[in-house]
């Protein structure tokens, strides 16, 4: 992560040029229209206009590195065009060539490879494994010993979907916990947090809401933001940072939650942002009384416009960030 995060800064000018092409925002999935900004490994930031007294911006974080997974590949195909074929290319290496290469490199305009060399790149791992997934607690015939349980009884955090579940079938209570680790770092410091929505994708199975209850979400303290272990199922806070009803839950869509004022102060500017999502009854411990779960895709989804995500609205005074935004060549 740190590596990607030097990189994406040495060549942020190049990334930005690209990603606010047509094809940039295709291949990336972003169909918002507003420019970006600034390019994370895990996400990115769109500038959404100015008033006399402050700038507009919104972040989109991922909990791995979409970011770079997508665009590292063709930024090592420039490399070796550069270190390897730059005599050969000659007049090539410029801009609006680049800009074709990268359409040929994502199997847009095919035949611009007939100007260029093939090169073959080995697969190389280019993101951080991601830390979201979930963790189920003890299955047991008391409530309290299966909600709060040190240690939980099965874990997944390489696979999906994962779910939020509190639930009695046959006599016997479950709870499923879903952490949401994800890397807000880039967040400027200075910038106010206005507004957060964590967006979670449905993963086409029905859901059970027995007692008419919510998702909901909270603040987590795994160990480890790549990874879990059975002990993080009870490094949760039980105070709710912004819910939605269960019963509004879209089975084949994003799902947004919105977070509170208590939810914002979970986001940090600094590193990782670590929330989770719960069942209402798991949150306020009141024991079910049915099946009450809500699945979603983590990370480890194929598709990249399924995964979750955390989009944070900032302001920033005008003044303080005119000389910036003027060189990005907005806010004028």
């Amino acid at each position: 992560m740190i590596k990607n995060k030097k990189l994406f800064r040495n060549v942020q000018e190049e990334l930005l040029w690209l990603i606010n092409t047509d094809t940039g925002k295709y291949i990336l999935g972003i169909k918002n229209r507003e420019k970006i900004v600034e390019v994370f490994p895990n996400g990115w930031k769109f500038y959404l206009g100015r008033d006399s007294q402050k700038y507009y911006f919104q972040y989109e974080f991922f909990c791995y590195e979409k970011s770079a997974k997508i665009l590292i590949p063709f930024l090592d195909y420039e490399r070796v065009l550069r270190e390897d074929f730059g005599p050969y290319l000659g007049r090539h290496l410029g801009i609006e060539e680049k800009y074709k290469r990268f359409l040929a490199y994502n199997n847009l305009e095919g035949h611009l490879f007939l100007e260029i060399p093939q090169v073959y790149l080995v697969d190389t791992d280019y993101f951080a494994g991601a830390g979201d997934g979930y963790i189920s607690g003890p299955p047991n015939a008391t409530w309290a010993t299966t909600r709060d349980a040190a240690d939980g009884d099965a874990i997944a955090y390489t696979t999906s979907p994962m779910f939020s579940r509190a639930a009695i079938t046959g006599g016997t209570y479950k709870v499923t916990r879903g952490f949401l680790p994800t890397d807000t770092g880039g967040i400027v410091d200075t910038d106010n947090i206005d507004a957060a929505v964590l967006k979670l994708f449905g993963d086409g199975t029905a859901t059970g809401n027995v007692d008419a209850t919510t998702v909901n979400v909270i603040q987590t303290s795994q160990v480890q933001t790549d990874s879990l272990v059975l002990a993080d199922y009870n490094n949760v806070t039980f105070t709710d940072g912004g819910s939605m009803n269960l019963a509004d839950w879209n089975t084949t869509a994003y799902n947004s939650i919105t977070l509170n004022a208590t939810g914002l102060t979970y986001i940090s500017k600094t590193g990782f942002t670590t929330i989770g999502a719960l069942i209402g009854r798991d949150l306020n411990n009141s024991a079910p009384t049915g099946e009450n779960i809500a699945e979603y895709y983590s990370s480890e989804r194929a598709l990249t416009t399924e995964d979750p995500k955390l989009t944070v609205t900032t302001t920033a005074a005008a003044g303080g960030t005119a000389a910036r935004m003027s060189l990005l060549g907005v806010g004028a």
